[in-house]
């Protein structure tokens, strides 16, 4: 009974080239041409194996045989003589070294004895290979073959060894000439990406190398020699493979692992090492902001915005290809600051942790300018290479005008993914939307910009008692400017002077004597504005005296809620204090700000209320 047979193109020789071949439907057997076994020896593979599989010298030298004979034979029949097999074999072998030109074809050197030749050609042919002899490693990966659970790694042990070999590769390169005519498995130099490397022949048409210490195939257009001293060193990489072929390991990723067996080919089969790592340095922007840079707007909150760059969205690709691959272990606990993965719609994201309570967790995410509260049952740890990726966006300094009401502007933008120019005047932070700045566009309209201020003149002032009393000396300046409070007052308002979250997160641009809150000591307090220097403002924080340089974004409107609540601040200035000329040098070493001092008000004088410390005049006396 005939059996169907159907051409298949999906193999190769040991040289890559496609080799045809049948292959019956039914049993799978497979049928090669006989001139395709003249061709090409009488081994073939897999094209999805051949770039996994090291090249077995002794298949070569079968090859060569084969190709000698097959010479051999033309030479007979057009000479019309006859020899027999043994004969021929024992000529080969006598003949001087074989070395293969750049387009495939033998060339023959002579001058070399057989003894000499057959030393020289087991130097070139065994290339020895580090190997994994522990039982657990800590390996870079080099590279990860696509078509099958293998990659190659590099042992971290042997760092220094391939510090030398790369700065011997360097050298070399620099000034050893390119080569036409290569020996087989022997260590040559060739460039992957720009880098110098060892590398080894494997194929010559087109001229394919495999990189020794890497583990990667490359097609290549120049080689070089390489030292008998560089070629000494062992080949760095070793091939492996999880056991869990469903977890594939990500280039340059560096991983503890366990070995579990080395098979006779060379290869290793290994787990990941069981590892309570956790990482806590949280990583840098990509890029920073730039004058002139090409960005889309992502996001906004607490008044900035989240932008990214082609750059950006590139290194977001990566990340995200990097997530989907990864296999993670749930974490039981987490600290503050560490980086994690969390599950959010069946994908993992990277994020560090904010806050914790009990099962809780708060995140702010790296790729995305958002914060997420979720169940500790969804973060999991996450791996060393994942952790120092770049965060993939650029946070914006405040955005003049940016606020609830033209928040949906700015919406509008992240929709329809328009595309913008930063504008950097200083500290001063703008988008070139077209024709248009962003700024321009958040504007309120006209009249509505002094509209509900709270300003300095409209609000009402404790009015302390006159005489002896304890106070708090909040501010010392000097002995004309010093700021007191009533400990009675302070108490009662102290939920309205003193606020640690606000429910207005939008920054505010307050005007010259207007009242607003401001960021101290991770803290918001009532201050009223002196002075405006282009996105920076002084203020004095109305409560305590202090004077402080504030930016944009650590400014509020004042809320409703306060606007009631008198400046608790009393200002003054001291009097009866002994005639010195550096009074105010010796007062700066004797105060202490905020202890409680008793203090005698005399009068108000102007603004000012005149006051006797008697604790510093004895001070002063005494310092004299």
């Amino acid at each position: 009974m005939s059996q169907k047979y159907s051409e298949d193109t999906g193999y190769v020789n040991i040289h890559g080239q496609d080799v045809k071949v049948l292959v019956c439907d039914k049993t799978g057997r497979i049928l090669i041409p006989i001139d395709e076994v003249r061709e090409m020896g009488f081994r073939i593979y897999r094209k999805n194996q051949y770039s996994r599989l090291l090249i077995d010298d002794k298949q070569f030298d079968r090859e060569f045989d084969l190709f000698m004979l097959q010479a051999a034979q033309t030479y007979m029949l057009e000479k019309k003589i006859a020899f027999n097999e043994h004969t021929v074999i024992d000529s080969i072998q006598k003949k001087p070294k074989t070395v293969i030109n750049a387009d495939g074809s033998p060339q023959f050197i002579n001058g070399q004895d057989d003894k000499k030749r057959r030393l020289n050609m087991q130097n070139q042919v065994k290339l020895s290979h580090v190997g994994l002899n522990n039982p657990e490693h800590t390996i870079l990966v080099t590279h990860v073959e696509t078509s099958a659970p293998f990659f190659w790694a590099q042992d971290t042990e042997n760092s220094e060894t391939l510090l030398e070999i790369d700065a011997k590769v360097k050298e070399e390169a620099e000034k050893n000439k390119q080569i036409c005519d290569f020996l087989l498995n022997k260590v040559y130099l060739a460039q992957h990406e720009g880098l110098w490397a060892r590398c080894k022949v494997i194929k010559f048409k087109p001229l394919k190398v495999f990189f020794i210490d890497y583990g990667n195939i490359g097609e290549v257009t120049e080689i070089k020699e390489a030292s008998e001293e560089l070629a000494k060193y062992p080949c760095q990489c070793v091939k492996l493979k999880l056991e869990d072929s469903s977890m594939k390991p990500n280039d340059f990723e560096t991983l503890r692992v366990k070995v579990l067996n080395k098979h006779e080919n060379g290869t290793y089969t290994v787990v990941i090492a069981e590892t309570d790592d956790a990482f806590f340095s949280k990583p840098q922007p990509l890029c920073q902001l730039q004058h002139g840079q090409r960005v889309m707007i992502i996001s906004q909150r607490d008044g900035k915005l989240a932008l990214r760059t082609k750059e950006c969205y590139d290194k977001l690709k990566q990340v995200e290809q990097a997530l989907a691959e990864v296999t993670s272990k749930p974490l039981s606990s987490v600290k503050k600051d560490q980086l994690v993965l969390f599950s959010r719609n069946s994908n993992l994201q990277r994020a560090v942790v904010t806050n914790f309570q009990e099962n809780k967790v708060e995140l702010e995410l790296l790729d995305y300018y958002d914060k997420v509260k979720v169940d500790l049952s969804s973060i999991s740890n996450i791996t060393e290479s994942l952790a120092k990726e770049p965060i993939s966006y650029l946070v914006t300094p405040s955005v003049k005008g940016l606020s609830d009401k033209t928040a949906e502007i700015v919406q509008n933008l992240i929709e329809t993914r328009a595309k913008s120019t930063v504008v950097l005047n200083g500290d001063e932070f703008d988008l070139q939307l077209g024709k248009d700045l962003l700024s321009d566009k958040l504007k309120p309209p006209p009249g509505e910009s002094h509209q509900k201020r709270t300003m300095l003149k409209d609000m009402t002032r404790f009015k302390p008692k006159l005489g002896v009393g304890e106070y708090i000396l909040n501010t010392f300046r000097n002995k004309d400017k010093l700021t007191i409070g009533c400990n009675d007052a302070i108490e009662s308002h102290l939920d309205h002077i003193i606020k640690t979250e606000l429910d207005d997160n939008q920054p505010y641009e307050p005007i010259t004597g207007e009242i607003c809150f401001g960021s101290y000591l991770d803290s918001w307090s009532r201050c009223v504005v002196n002075r405006t220097m282009n996105s920076r403002y002084e203020v004095e924080f109305i409560d305590f005296g202090n004077v402080e340089i504030l930016k944009g974004d650590q400014l509020r409107k004042l809320s409703d809620d306060v606007k009631n609540t008198p400046i608790l601040g009393i200002p003054c200035r001291l009097i009866g204090l002994p005639h010195l000329s550096n009074v105010d040098e010796l007062l700066k070493q004797i105060v202490v700000e905020g202890d409680s001092y008793e203090i005698n008000i005399k009068q108000l004088s102007g603004d000012h209320y005149e006051v006797e410390v008697p604790a510093l005049i004895k001070n002063l006396r005494e310092s004299v």
